[in-house]
């Protein structure tokens, strides 16, 4: 085998990681949720632990040891894009930035920001993000306007 040849296969092996970190990031986030969950009501955890383990092993220490990294200092390490703001830190990501992860949606990107691995949501996922954050709004603006109290006026 040539050199090029080898060199090829090696960075289609690397794309093909990259593109699969950012969802099995996601299936790890969700599952420690849940064993949170399960954990708190003394349910069976087996299963999700032996799951977590597995996903574990299949990504790159180094971006193991990013993440758990931001988790133990109790900050988020996967958010989504919206509307060109990162999910982590609630700040613009660069147009350059976001021209990238458009043009090369299966790479993996980092928050110039707050460092969170960040990816572009799917079309169906975004619109449920968005669904969330307009719930919390009017939540903490009906929130805001019980807690209001009556303007006196003068007569």
């Amino acid at each position: 085998m040539s050199t090029q040849a080898g060199t090829a296969l090696a960075t289609d092996h690397q794309m093909n990681e990259a593109q699969h970190i950012i969802p099995r990031l996601k299936r790890l986030e969700h599952l420690e949720e849940t064993l949170s969950v399960l954990v708190k009501n003394g349910a069976e955890s087996t299963p999700i632990s032996a799951e977590i383990t597995l996903i574990r092993s299949l990504l790159p220490t180094a971006i193991l040891r990013h993440r758990d990294l931001r988790k133990q200092r109790g900050k988020k390490s996967l958010a989504a894009v919206v509307r060109g703001v990162c999910g982590a830190c609630h700040l613009a990501i660069p147009s350059g930035r976001l021209a990238d992860l458009r043009k090369i949606h299966d790479d993996l990107n980092v928050c110039d920001n707050c460092g969170c691995f960040i990816y572009l949501p799917e079309e169906s996922e975004a619109v449920q993000v968005n669904q969330v954050k307009r719930l919390n709004k009017s939540a903490r603006e009906s929130g805001n306007q019980l807690k209001r109290k009556p303007v006196a006026t003068a007569n």
